[in-house]
């Protein structure tokens, strides 16, 4: 009997690739290692929140949402396009190393040059994922990826942002290009994208079967998240701050649409172990962090205090809505390709295939204070870790 080869992009997620399972453990680290020494660097605190959103979160995105596409539309890769997404991962990581470089150190060419690797990486994974929605099979949650499609035609506007804030802005068009900055690449690209792929992978998650209806939720709730993004938008281009606190509200309401299937899902079968305790958290973080950043920047008396009080929900966004790349890693589900196909996720070449089983007696265990912890410094007044002490000495 002939044994037919396994496809191209079975064969080589089964295997270790330097280029996928790396950079973003390394831009993590490289962001450890500039909070230890923020004293002897320039930027210090900009240089955390990049290496941490524009490097592992962002190489996390293109890896995962790429595998969620290809497993909801039902496409495997040929060997062409597995070149390609080599190609637009090396494109991307090139691209962060030289904006990461070129702000501190005030080369706005080889920022603008970054930063255009960084755009044509993500423009060639949307391209990529709107081919795949033309001729896949059809899937009852093809409106993920459409989340994918519609963060990434949402991140290059918030680059063009960051490039011209590198370049040299006068006041006020600094402030609002910087919220509107903020707003793009956080809530848009990065929470989009976990929002979308949150509709099939929280049921997963919990073990239990996705809540009827939640397709529809999701429908209805992207174009809510997007019509509160770009009233947002228009309020900070025009100049206008109680504009921009209705585009945030906006945005709060689609996520109430999708609280519900959430919510069903849960009430079916309760978070039971650490990675699920904290995704609950951090979307939780990020629903809270949206109202409050609304009311804050609605009232405040001019667009220079708007700004210091976004720079100061920046890094509450960081730790605790990016940041739980860290805080959500399980061995388990990261040796589970669909859910640990979660963008924030570590990747899977961290774990053992020995993990004991999530929700085990051996896994579950103190995961609720250990989700607590990673936040501790932010839900109540304790003693803040070094790393929060760190930050803050940095501003």
């Amino acid at each position: 009997m002939r044994i037919q080869q396994a496809p191209a992009d079975v064969s080589r997620r089964r295997r270790f690739d330097p280029l996928r399972d790396l950079p973003a453990v390394l831009w993590m680290v490289a962001a450890v290692v500039i909070a230890l020494i923020h004293g002897e660097v320039a930027a210090p605190r900009w240089l955390m929140l990049h290496l941490l959103f524009l490097g592992a979160v962002t190489h996390s995105i293109l890896v995962w949402s790429q595998h969620f596409a290809d497993a909801l539309l039902h496409n495997a890769a040929t060997s062409v396009q597995l070149r390609l997404r080599t190609l637009r991962l090396a494109l991307l990581n090139g691209g962060v190393l030289a904006v990461v470089i070129g702000v501190p150190s005030a080369h706005w060419v080889v920022v603008a040059t970054g930063a255009s690797a960084v755009v044509l990486a993500v423009g060639g994974h949307a391209v990529s994922l709107v081919l795949q929605l033309r001729r896949g099979l059809g899937s009852r949650f093809a409106v993920t990826v459409r989340y994918y499609v519609a963060a990434a035609g949402l991140l290059p506007v918030g680059v063009l942002f960051g490039v011209l804030m590198a370049r040299g802005l006068s006041m006020p068009w600094h402030e609002r290009l910087m919220t509107a900055h903020v707003i793009l690449n956080v809530l848009g690209w990065v929470g989009l994208t976990v929002l979308g792929t949150l509709v099939t992978l929280w049921p997963t998650m919990l073990r239990t079967r996705i809540a009827d209806g939640a397709e529809w939720a999701a429908r209805r709730a992207l174009w809510a998240l997007l019509a509160g993004l770009g009233v947002a938008l228009a309020g900070c281009l025009a100049g206008v701050r109680p504009l921009v606190g209705l585009g945030l509200l906006g945005y709060a309401a689609g996520l109430v649409l999708l609280a519900r299937p959430f919510v069903v899902a849960m009430r079916r079968k309760a978070p039971a172990h650490f990675p699920t305790w904290s995704v609950l958290a951090a979307v939780a973080w990020l629903a809270g962090l949206v109202v409050t950043l609304a009311a804050l920047v609605s009232l405040a008396p001019s667009w220079d205090a708007a700004h210091e009080r976004v720079e100061s929900l920046t890094p509450a966004l960081a730790v605790g809505f990016g940041a739980r790349c860290c805080s959500a890693r399980c061995p388990t589900w990261c040796r589970s390709p669909s859910a640990a196909a979660l963008p924030a996720y570590a990747p899977p070449t961290r774990c053992s295939t020995a993990a004991p089983r999530c929700g085990s007696p051996s896994s579950t265990p103190g995961c609720w204070s250990r989700c607590c912890r990673r936040r501790r410094g932010w839900w109540w007044p304790s003693p803040p870790p070094s790393w929060s002490r760190s930050r803050r000495s940095c501003r």
